[in-house]
This record gives C-alpha cells, structure tokens and sequence, in this order.
C-alpha cells in the first residue's frame, strides 16, 4: 500500500504537514475501517492528530474498500484541522495522537447550522 507524500499546509499559524495514514480496509477486530490521514506539526516536535473518516458504503460484495480511493483537498483538511483545534488539539502539546472523528464533526457543524 503506498502512502501519499506529505502536503504542507499552515493553519492559525501553525505549520504542519498532512499525509494518508491508510485507505480505507478491512480489519480482523474492527471490520470496514474508513480513511485515516496523519497531520503533524512541521517546525517542532509536538501532537499528531489523527482525522478518521467513515468507511465507505459497500453495496456488493464485489466492492473492496480497498480500491475506494476518497478524494480529499488541502481546502478541506484545513477546515478538518480548524474544527480539531477547536475541540482542543494542540499541535505543540505532547502525548498520544489526538483523534478527530470526521464523520461526528460534520454532523455536529451541519446540526449548529441548521439550528
């Protein structure tokens, strides 16, 4: 499985570099697991964070999640990282990575502004 080379982005100041952890697969103990992208922070050691996306919808068993290649862009990745920061990600902290559950953020941001 190759893994995307890193993209430089910088966000609220922080610069830090993002990359596709894995794509999204089947496991033993979790079964369908979504995308995971790693983003780091660039001028210092400090936290990783970790963006899990939902896995993809399998219609047919001739569907592997391995060959579901989400499209993600910079532009969106940035907005991921703002609503991680805003939870409380702090890329110059220590300790384990800190993990960003995309699935749950867009629908918490799609439910602030419905309401």
């Amino acid at each position: 499985m190759a893994i995307q080379v890193s993209k430089d982005i910088e966000v609220r100041g922080h610069k830090l570099a993002w990359r596709v952890r894995h794509w999204p697969m089947w496991t033993g103990e979790e079964g369908l697991k979504g995308m995971s992208i790693e983003v780091v922070p660039t001028q210092a050691e400090g936290r990783s964070l970790f963006l899990e996306f939902p896995p993809p919808s399998v219609h047919t068993h001739r569907m592997e999640p391995g060959r579901s290649r989400p499209k993600v862009s910079t532009k969106e990745i940035v907005a991921l990282v703002e609503g991680a920061l805003a939870a409380g990600w702090s890329p110059a902290s220590r300790g384990k990575p800190f993990v960003f559950d995309v699935e749950a953020a867009k629908t918490s941001l799609e439910h602030k502004r419905g309401g």
